[in-house]
């Protein structure tokens, strides 16, 4: 039956109901519209990664790439990321296919765009792998390190503060293009230890020592196995640097199975680590040849895996620094405490 008070109460129903509807399409119209700088800056939740460089980054023949394992372990292991860029690819498996991955690209050429992108996107982290095609098109192999030197000088400068992972490119089944390659590689490192010395953000990852010839799909790109361990190496690579409680950077002594911080290398928050119990997976026992310990943490190493029972052979501890040679517990190394300092 009609009475005013029923008239009272679905006026109020409906502009409930006008206002929710109203509500729905202010927040999906301003979410849709935001800028991609304004969402990698945190208007959405997550820690933004850049994937940067040429089709290794994009995924070739697989789509997607290295990306795709590297996402899955983010989502295991609750890593609360996202992928930027302006490009997107994969398959359903890869959750989040934003990267900023230029098939066929050289150095110079992702210099080109490098400054509009990261205004664009405002990544926190980026994985750098670059410099295959000027390997490949022999394109000023001889100035190459400078230009990646170069390249990584005009990342810092639009972003500071950015946390730039630059890694060594994946070896080649061409014996010429691995030659050009291994001298590419060589100069890494002392590149990034300049930058360092600086005081930006940047590491050095080492994606061509953990690939053999058996896992390329052609002279240079990897196959799925390829893609797999290149993914291994960067999340070992990125979990001590993430963000802890949204502010602080988890800290972590790292470990490289060559001298002068080279070779595959392998993270240790705080924390025993024993050989025995597989905690030293992706370095090695007895393999470990130089270290890397941050301000604020230390760490004590012994040759024998029972120091708590009171012999662990030869120890050493170290504080902050780098340690490019271990002397007497070179490929010694079976167990790494690791303190705050």
């Amino acid at each position: 039956m009609y009475s005013p008070l029923n008239k009272t109460m679905m006026t109020r129903f409906s502009v409930r109901v006008l206002t929710g509807v109203l509500l729905a399409i202010i927040i999906n119209f301003t979410v849709g519209h935001l800028s991609p700088k304004l969402l990698a800056q945190g208007a959405l939740d997550g820690y933004t990664i850049m994937p940067l460089g040429a089709s290794i980054t994009a995924g070739y023949p697989i789509e997607g790439g290295y990306r795709i394992k590297l996402w899955n372990t983010a989502v295991a292991k609750n890593w609360n990321i996202h992928f930027v860029g302006s490009l997107s690819n994969g398959p359903d498996s890869l959750g989040d296919k934003n990267h900023e991955g230029h098939s066929g690209y050289r150095i110079d050429e992702i210099a080109a765009l490098v400054d509009n992108v990261l205004a664009t996107y405002n990544p926190q982290m980026i994985l750098l792998h670059i410099g295959t095609n000027d390997v490949v098109e022999n394109y000023d192999l001889i100035n190459a390190p400078s230009r990646l030197k170069s390249l990584i000088e005009q990342i810092f400068h639009s972003i500071p503060t950015v946390r730039l992972l630059v890694a060594q490119i994946v070896p080649s089944t061409n014996q010429t293009y691995n030659d050009s390659i291994q001298k590419f590689n060589a100069a890494i490192p002392a590149i990034v230890g300049f930058e360092q010395a600086k005081g930006y953000n940047i590491n050095f990852v080492d994606t061509n020592s953990a690939l053999t010839q058996n896992d390329l799909f052609d002279d240079i790109h990897p196959r799925l196995s390829g893609y797999n361990k290149m993914a291994d190496v960067w999340a070992t690579a990125i979990q001590p640097l993430l963000p802890v409680n949204g502010t602080t950077l988890q800290q972590a002594v790292v470990a490289y199975t060559g001298g002068n911080l080279t070779g595959i290398s392998q993270s240790f928050p705080v924390g025993i680590y024993k050989a025995f119990l597989g905690d030293l997976n992706v370095v090695g026992n007895d393999t470990i040849n130089s270290l890397r310990v941050p301000q604020g943490l230390k760490v004590h190493v012994c040759q024998d895996e029972i120091p708590d029972f009171g012999d662990g052979g030869i120890c050493r501890d170290y504080g902050p620094g780098d340690y490019v040679d271990l002397g007497a517990l070179d490929n010694q190394i079976s167990y790494l405490d690791v303190k705050p300092n």
